[in-house]
């Protein structure tokens, strides 16, 4: 509703709410996501392909930029600290890759795995404090009756809160595994715990947009959320599976895709949604021509 332009058609009646996000950081995510996700299968299918870690790179890389053209136009709502703490964490998730574009071989050196989980975990952590920045500047709105719609915030207190301590909890799991690259019970289950919590936030956020975002898009991003909040209780339940030469990467990149797929399944549901409505007269002027 914010940039929402309520003009009226020739019959009288007000043009649907556009939603908002803009179609190029929607089909850039999409793209990021599955291509991800593709990159995950293949190194389960071919753990010695140098084309798998480039996928990964290249789209944590492509769905990072595409997030934070997103994220860039939300200084009025969250704040530039937010922004700026949203996008830090996306290009450092993003550059947990990097050093293995260039070397395969050292997911094998200990080093370098203590430098990929603790990248997730200092991304996973600005996440989380982003998101209780968010929390805290609803509440500080909401106690001075403010109603700007170009400046509201609308996803919910409770939806907030269970982000906040989903991405926590999810990064003191990434710093354990960090410590421990083989990885122990207790960090497995604080990466199935985070994850669970970041899926319901997710639910309560989508379950009030089913018509304005189509059914279809919020199926399956709540499917996709807690696939891939499940999708460490394997090794929750047992941390040797990671080692089984038949588990191990099938359930680490293997099932770990799954949700990456389904996301991207969800983001092109959403463009797709975001074209028809623009197509019945919907206009977002903080997004328009994008």
């Amino acid at each position: 509703m914010s940039n929402f332009v309520s003009i009226k058609r020739p019959d009288g009646t007000l043009p649907p709410e556009d939603i908002h996000a803009s179609f190029i950081a929607l089909l850039g995510s999409m793209l990021g996501l599955f291509i991800t996700g593709v990159g995950m299968v293949w190194y389960w299918r071919d753990l010695h392909s140098t084309g798998s870690v480039a996928c990964q790179g290249i789209g944590s890389l492509i769905l990072a930029l595409a997030a934070s053209t997103h994220v860039g136009h939300l200084a009025k709502r969250i704040g530039h600290l937010g922004v700026t703490l949203t996008m830090l964490g996306l290009y450092l998730w993003a550059a947990s890759y990097l050093p293995f574009l260039f070397d395969r071989k050292r997911y094998g050196i200990s080093f370098w795995q203590h430098y990929f989980y603790f990248c997730w975990g200092v991304a996973l952590a600005l996440f989380a404090l982003t998101s209780f920045i968010v929390l805290f500047r609803k509440e500080a709105r909401e106690e001075r009756d403010e109603e700007d719609p170009k400046t509201a915030i609308h996803i919910s207190f409770g939806a907030l809160l269970y982000a906040a301590a989903g991405w926590l909890i999810f990064a003191i799991g990434y710093f354990a595994m960090a410590e421990n690259p083989n990885g122990t019970r207790m960090g497995w289950i604080l990466q199935t715990i985070g994850p669970v919590l970041i899926a319901i936030a997710i639910t309560l956020h989508l379950e009030h947009a089913s018509k304005h975002l189509g059914y279809s898009g919020v199926i399956f991003g709540i499917i996709s959320g807690f696939v891939w909040a499940l999708s460490s209780l394997p090794f929750a339940i047992k941390p040797s599976l990671l080692d089984s030469a038949t588990w191990g990467l099938a359930l680490s990149n293997g099932l770990f895709s799954l949700p990456y797929f389904l996301a991207a399944i969800t983001l092109g549901s959403i463009a797709l949604k975001k074209r028809s409505l623009e197509a019945q007269g919907a206009v977002d002027v903080e997004f328009q021509g994008l």
